[in-house]
Order: C-alpha cells, then sequence, then structure tokens
C-alpha cells in the first residue's frame, strides 16, 4: 500500500499518466502545447493537461492565431484579409519599365 487511510483521506494521490509526452522535458511540453494550441489542433485545457495542469471553466473552445479567433465564432467566413490573388500590382521585376522586352 502507498498511502495510509489517513493520508488517502486528505487526498493524498498517486497520479498515473498513459501520455507519450510523459517523460519529455517541461519545455518540450510547452513547445508542443503551444505549437498544437495556436493551430487549432486543442483546446486550453487540453493543453493543459499535456503540462499535467487542471482544467479551467470554459477551455474547452478551440482558438487558431489570427491573432486568436474562437473557432466556432468563424466558421465558414476564412481566415482572410481580403485579397484578390494578386500579390502585387506593380509588376516590376526589376528588368525595366517594359519589362525587358
Amino acid at each position: 500500500m502507498f498511502y495510509s487511510r489517513d493520508q488517502r483521506e486528505r487526498g493524498n494521490e498517486i497520479l498515473l499518466t498513459s501520455d507519450r509526452l510523459q517523460y519529455a522535458s517541461n519545455t518540450t511540453k510547452i513547445q508542443v502545447a503551444k505549437e498544437y494550441f495556436d493551430r487549432g489542433l486543442i483546446t486550453t485545457n487540453q493543453a493543459l493537461s499535456i503540462l499535467n495542469m487542471p482544467p479551467v471553466e470554459d477551455g474547452d473552445k478551440r482558438y487558431i492565431r489570427a491573432e486568436y479567433l474562437n473557432i466556432t465564432d468563424n466558421v465558414g467566413k476564412g481566415v482572410t484579409d481580403g485579397a484578390t490573388g494578386n500579390a502585387n500590382k506593380n509588376d516590376d521585376n526589376g528588368s525595366g519599365e517594359d519589362g525587358g522586352q
């Protein structure tokens, strides 16, 4: 037995996880959580779980970086700047006004 009855009643516990990141360094865990969170792959609570931290209220939303829009608020709207597809209106390739002709 790991804990006495008294210790268990006081809330002592052993946390067992089967997460593949279990043996990763804290730096690696933070990097993974940050990269996945920024891309909307995981929720706030899932990122906290990677760091063995408790969930937070309203932490089950996904966000993407644009700068952090709630995905459920922007479904179907796309994340664009309204560009028409033209990368540059001035088609100057540096070879002169007539395009080098």
